[in-house]
Parts: structure tokens; C-alpha cells; sequence
């Protein structure tokens, strides 16, 4: 089982995959009514802007799929807020600190692969449908992106460094202790 509310924890984290999943599914739906909403422009009925969508919703599905796999559930929605020493050790402000930064595909070509994957395919969808406020939109979705990269990208450089730090002083101090039990 997924959730269990016997678990207050769990429960909480179940809470919050459920509120970022109908979040996103009332983001993508408002754009979808919105973009049925206006008139297509001629301009961008050719089919090279077809390829562009293509090809930019592809690529954009490509790296927020695979920044989830390289992340798992976990690490993309979940985690449990405890101490601070938890938070130190284990995790972001969700609870969740991965044993070490993910760095293999797509993390390897982008800092940002589910803000920058899920902003091309809402460009890719514009370019597709030929919409104008597609576009509008989808710069909009940019701004709040790069908002929340400007604080979560230093902020995750910090709490590994926090993180690091503290294993540190801690192998420090027990090698300390060992010693003057010698």
C-alpha cells in the first residue's frame, strides 16, 4: 500500500503527493482549456512549427521522466520533516537528502531538468496547437521556474554541504573519543 494512515508521517507525505499531483494535473488542465479556448494563428499553422512542438514536447517529457526515474517517488514528491538534526543528515525541507547529488542522466546535462523539461513541453504544446496564449503561458510557467530555481538551487548546495559538514565534526569527535579511550 502506497499511504497509511496509521502512519502520521507517511500520511503527511501521502498529503502532499496528492496535493503536487492535482496541482499539476490543475495546471496542465487550465492550460489545455485555455489553449482550446482562443483562435490558432495562422502564422504558426506551418508544419516546421509542428516539428518544433514535436520536438520540444519530447525532450521536455524526456528529461522530466527521466529526472523522475534518476530521482524515484521519493525523491521527486516525498519526505518526512523532522529534527533539525534529520533535516542535517536526511534531508531537504521535505525530509529527503539522496545518500549523494544525483548526477547521472538528465542531471548530467541540466541543473534543472523537471523546471526546464516541463517548460519545453508547454512550449512544445504551443508551437503544436499554433496558439498564441500558449505562449503567453508558458512564459509565465517560466517565471515561476526560474523563482523557484534561484532558491532551490542554492538552497540544495547547502544542505549537502550542511549535511557533509556535519558527518565531518561527527567522524571527528568519535575519533576523538576513540582515541582518549586508548
Amino acid at each position: 500500500m502506497l499511504c497509511s494512515c496509521r502512519n502520521d508521517f507517511r500520511f503527511g507525505n501521502c498529503s502532499r503527493l496528492l496535493v503536487l499531483v492535482r496541482w499539476n494535473s490543475w495546471l496542465t488542465l487550465s492550460f489545455e482549456r485555455a489553449l482550446a479556448s482562443q483562435p490558432a494563428m495562422e502564422d504558426l499553422q506551418h508544419p516546421i512549427f509542428k516539428y518544433i512542438g514535436a520536438t520540444l514536447f519530447f525532450l521536455g517529457n524526456l528529461f522530466v521522466i527521466s529526472s523522475m526515474y534518476a530521482l524515484g517517488v521519493t525523491g521527486t514528491y516525498l519526505g518526512i520533516p523532522l529534527s533539525f538534526q534529520h533535516f542535517l543528515t536526511t534531508g531537504d525541507y521535505f525530509g529527503i537528502l539522496m545518500p549523494d547529488r544525483v548526477t547521472s542522466f538528465p542531471f548530467n546535462i541540466l541543473d534543472n531538468p523537471m523546471y526546464i523539461g516541463s517548460a519545453m513541453s508547454f512550449f512544445g504544446t504551443s508551437f503544436w496547437f499554433g496558439k498564441p496564449i500558449g505562449f503567453l503561458l508558458s512564459v509565465e510557467v517560466c517565471i515561476m521556474y526560474v523563482f523557484a530555481m534561484i532558491l532551490e538551487g542554492p538552497f540544495t548546495t547547502r544542505i549537502y554541504a550542511m549535511r557533509d559538514e556535519y558527518f565531518r565534526l561527527k567522524a571527528e569527535k568519535e575519533k576523538e573519543a576513540a582515541s582518549k579511550e586508548e
